[in-house]
């Protein structure tokens, strides 16, 4: 997955966009949202993703994750993916952000073991300060997908490029 800001204007209003509509039972403010996502600031920067093929799936817990995603994800459907431009106050508090999330499924807590992962493809960096390690997967080329044709001046989202 890959978010491009460029050329676009950070927001001055939080905003969400449904790119695909799934049709799942919705989500609520105390849930535990299983998801890949990917979020970037208007610096520039990837700030993290939940995105590839060694990837494991991340868990947003509704209850404490960034207010702007917390408001956002209120009764989206499980099976949708949206897009979130989101003023700094909303995010991290720094500069804003584009977050691309895609629901999978929403756990129990129960149903969420302590669990560890170790990613198997090159790890490329030591962690950063915070604890974001960037892997490499190695993957076969694939097919191309559809993706959604942005309204001009709006970030982008899409599947990164299948690597050698």
């Amino acid at each position: 997955m890959s978010i491009d800001v460029s050329g676009t204007k950070a927001p001055s209003s939080s905003t969400a966009a449904t790119l695909i509509e799934g049709t799942g039972r919705q989500v609520t403010a105390a849930d535990r949202v299983i998801a890949r996502y990917a979020s970037a600031g208007w610096d520039g920067h990837l700030r993290s993703s939940t995105y590839g093929d060694t990837v494991v799936p991340g868990v947003i817990d509704m209850r404490s994750t960034l207010a702007g995603i917390a408001r956002s994800l209120v009764d989206v459907p499980v099976g949708s993916r949206v897009l979130l431009r989101l003023t700094a106050d909303q995010a991290r508090g720094d500069v804003p952000v584009t977050v691309v999330i895609d629901v999978l499924g929403v756990a129990d807590d129960d149903q969420l073991p302590a669990a560890t992962a170790t990613p198997s493809g090159d790890v490329t960096s030591a962690p950063t300060a915070d604890a974001v390690v960037v892997v490499t997967p190695r993957r076969a080329a694939t097919g191309g997908t559809a993706s959604p044709t942005p309204r001009s001046g709006s970030p982008t989202a899409s599947p990164s490029p299948a690597r050698p």
